[in-house]
């Protein structure tokens, strides 16, 4: 019996480690939205906008009452009060034991607007928080973007030295049984085998640069590094449409507005307003409310009895006037007038930056679509001359060299025209990304 229930995990194992083996179709789409939810930089961003927002709360908390509640105990000791006292009184000094229990209710009644611009510090910086953490959202999911369309290319371009290596081996047979038949020479047999040999280490430097790009794919989405997967968006001429005219202009239009980081910007002004405030406001004076409802005892034993107790209430008002600092005050507020100053030409010049990035990435799209027809043109006729240099050969009209160049020039348009793919894919994701709107592939 334990024998068979050893064998049933076995084969329950290797069941399982079958199904954990098959290979994983990833999409762009899921590629981005597995980065975007496992990723450690997307937790810390979320956890710096949760700080945020409770530190809103924790300012709009100045507005309310501030009310602490207290219980003492004091046991005299020795007293400077040296007289004895006279019997049943109950004076509030000297006495051996003495309970106090207070609760003390500070309002602020005016605060020179102080009050007010942290609640609205507060605010802004939770929405710059938000704005950040959108920006950083855009950046990661242009990351695996880049990744996953460099890991499809990486292995188009080992696609592409692979079947140059078949078409070659292919063709070393054919001469091996040309030579056999006493078509061809020894030297040609040769040549052909230099040839192949030449080839292998683009072959493998290909294949290695392939490795290495799934790999960085699979860091940025949090897949285990020996997971198999299957790249969904190919880099497949006959797939490819290019936008249509009004879709850049949309994407450009309204690019600085939209960007999360120029949002970010904006509320970092706004917080360096409300700090001019605060500084000046310590210059004004603040008024605050203090209500004391206390209870005290003067027991003559440790613990007091509910008659031993003596109600002492109060309540004041408490004005505080700033007179003189030194003029450390003024200093502040031209500390915080040059803070704001600094934060509106940091605004300025990330605004001027974008439109610039915005500008770049479209000519670079432009560009990268222009290319695709180009290279899509040079793929076609490449694979003519090549056939029609292939039959030349076999006939005798062409020399082996003749072969070769046909067919390197046929491996080197068809890799170009999966670079040029790429670059227009990644030029749409930057653009994207630029212009503040969610990264497209």
């Amino acid at each position: 019996m334990n024998s068979r229930i050893f064998v049933a995990a076995v084969m329950l194992a290797m069941t399982a480690a079958a199904a954990s083996a098959q290979p994983v179709t990833l999409s762009l789409d899921e590629a981005v939205r597995r980065g975007l939810t496992a990723g450690e930089e997307i937790q810390l961003s979320a956890s710096v906008v949760a700080e945020a927002e409770q530190q809103v709360v924790a300012a709009r908390s100045a507005i309310f009452p501030q009310v602490d509640g207290t219980i003492g105990y004091n046991r005299t000791i020795r007293s400077p009060y040296n007289f004895e006292l006279p019997d049943g009184a109950n004076l509030p000094f000297g006495q051996s034991n003495t309970w106090i229990a207070q609760v003390v209710v500070n309002q602020t009644l005016y605060a020179a607007g102080k009050i007010g611009a942290g609640v609205e510090i507060a605010k802004q910086f939770a929405a710059s928080a938000k704005a950040q953490s959108e920006e950083e959202k855009n950046t990661i999911a242009l990351a695996i973007t880049e990744a996953y369309y460099d890991a499809a290319l990486a292995r188009e371009m080992a696609a592409i030295a692979e079947d140059s290596g078949r078409l070659m081996d292919q063709q070393l047979a054919q001469v091996q049984l040309l030579k056999n038949a006493g078509n061809a020479s020894e030297l040609d047999l040769l040549r052909i085998r230099v040839e192949r040999q030449n080839l292998q280490p683009e072959i493998t430097a290909a294949q290695n640069a392939r490795d290495v790009a799934t790999l960085n794919l699979l860091r940025l989405i949090n897949l285990p590094p020996d997971s198999d997967v299957v790249l969904e968006d190919v880099l497949d001429v006959s797939d490819f449409v290019t936008l249509d005219a009004e879709t850049v202009p949309a994407i450009v239009e309204g690019a600085t507005e939209r960007r999360p980081a120029v949002e970010a910007a904006e509320r970092i002004v706004n917080i360096r307003e409300q700090v001019v405030k605060i500084e000046r406001a310590d210059s004004l004076p603040t008024v605050d409310a203090t209500i004391v409802i206390g209870e005290q005892a003067l027991p003559g034993s440790v613990f007091p009895g509910t008659d031993d107790f003596n109600s002492d209430w109060s309540a004041g008002i408490g004005v505080r006037i700033p007179l003189f600092d030194g003029g450390r005050r003024k200093a502040e507020v031209r500390i915080a007038q040059e803070q704001q100053r600094q934060a509106e030409l940091q605004l300025a010049q990330l605004r001027e930056g974008v439109t610039l990035e915005v500008e770049q990435q479209r000519r670079e799209l432009e560009r990268a679509a222009e290319q695709i027809g180009a290279r899509n043109e040079a793929v076609r006729q490449a694979q003519h001359a090549y056939e029609l240099t292939e039959l030349s050969y076999k006939v005798g009209n062409a020399s082996r060299l003749d072969l070769m160049d046909a067919r390197a020039q046929l491996r080197q348009a068809t890799g170009y025209r999966a670079i040029s793919l790429h670059n227009y894919y990644i030029a749409l994701a930057r653009l994207s990304r630029a212009a503040g709107m969610p990264v497209k592939g």
